[in-house]
């Protein structure tokens, strides 16, 4: 006899793509913060590929009213490639590119023009300044890597509103420190970095170095384990400042046969509620319960196609080993552009529901996600107890 349950249908993530990725949806240009002060700090995030080893360029042209982002790889005819799509990111600034005053709505546009010259207009995005409240993204503050700058370190501090970060660098063979802190405008900071090198002394005592105003750091906060950076004027290699880099923090007491997967081990908290933020035809009642999370499939020992964990109701009576429902992790990036992990077989006893959360978004102590339940959309929320 099947057991009564309390949650909701979410069918597995390779069930559901045509829906569930509706809210993952790769979109390779973005805008950050999604609401825009009149005076506010934005970037723009451009993710794409280019096709192949050769790459190209990013190119931008702003004005009052209009943003052009072109990424060009354009070849002329004596130029031999490797055939192999090479991916890109960049953080993009417009406010450098233009000192004026932004028009009320500005159209952004991303075209991207083939080895051939083909221009194609990828994607396009309205900018409404002054419109909306943006809440403070956050992200875990511990040690941060990244596998394009094997040689330094990224020690990242958030309090609330205000970020700060500390990049130890090694490329050069002597350790220098860069320092930065600002605020968060939504999931964006702009830091000017302070530069700390080595004090070469010649009689005791030693008095400290002044630092010394050295290039800026833009980040955008993309979960509370992933953080999207583009450093200016500070790395000996100019082509590591060509793009953005994407971090993530260092998980000092992962369980054990993981592979890629964010560690959901554990007691949580969790449930699913309406989204605030979102237009919604019908609202999604709060519902919440405590769960056991264990790892019940790790997959293959060198893939991250498939992680499943089981998640227990520790108030359940009876003594199945059957988990209330399973939370599958695996690599969506040829879908959405990202890894993802979808919740299965919930009831709540309200409308089915699909819920998933992007790698970046599993923080120590919570995770948010999206829920869809029939027309409705909402909220999928785990808080460690």
């Amino acid at each position: 006899m099947k057991k009564q349950r309390r949650w909701l249908m979410l069918p597995l993530l390779a069930a559901v793509a045509a829906t569930s990725h509706a809210q993952l949806i790769f979109d390779p240009l973005t805008v950050h913060p999604a609401n825009v002060a009149r005076e506010g700090q934005f970037l723009l995030v451009l993710e794409d590929s280019w096709q192949n080893g050769c790459q190209g360029q990013i190119e931008t042209t702003v004005s009052a009213d209009r943003i052009e982002v072109v990424a060009n790889s354009e070849q002329s005819g004596s130029q031999v490639c490797t055939t192999a799509f090479v991916p890109f990111i960049d953080l993009i600034n417009p406010r450098d590119e233009f000192a004026g005053e932004f028009a009320a709505e500005v159209t952004v546009e991303y075209i991207f023009v083939a080895p051939d010259g083909t221009r194609e207009e990828r994607d396009e995005a309205t900018i409404s300044f002054g419109t909306g409240v943006n809440p403070i993204a956050e992200v875990e503050s511990g040690s941060w890597v990244t596998d394009a700058l094997q040689s330094s370190g990224l020690f990242v501090d958030q309090q609330e509103g205000l970020f700060s970060a500390n990049l130890a660098d090694y490329a050069n063979g002597t350790g220098t420190w860069f320092f930065g802190a600002a605020a968060v405008e939504g999931d964006v900071v702009i830091a000017e970095l302070s530069q700390f090198g080595t004090v070469q002394c010649v009689t005791d005592p030693c008095d400290r170095a002044a630092a010394i105003d050295s290039g800026q750091l833009l980040a955008v906060l993309e979960g509370q384990n992933s953080l999207l950076v583009k450093y200016r004027s500070i790395l000996e290699d100019p082509s590591l400042e060509r793009g953005a880099l994407r971090y993530t923090r260092l998980d000092l007491s992962r369980a054990q046969g993981l592979g890629g997967a964010p560690d959901l081990t554990g007691r949580w908290i969790i449930g699913v509620g309406p989204d605030t933020g979102a237009a919604v035809a019908e609202p999604i009642s709060s519902s919440f319960g405590v769960f056991d999370v264990v790892v019940i499939d790790d997959g293959p020992a060198t893939s991250l196609s498939s992680t499943s964990f089981g998640a227990f109701d520790i108030n359940r009576l009876d003594d199945s080993n059957i988990p209330d429902f399973v939370i599958v992790c695996q690599d969506a990036r040829p879908v959405d552009g990202d890894l993802a992990c979808s919740s299965t077989d919930l009831t709540l006893g309200g409308p089915d529901c699909i819920a998933e959360f992007p790698f970046g978004a599993a923080g120590l102590t919570r995770i948010e996600g999206f829920a869809s339940c029939g027309s409705a959309q909402g909220q999928f929320v785990m808080e460690r107890r």
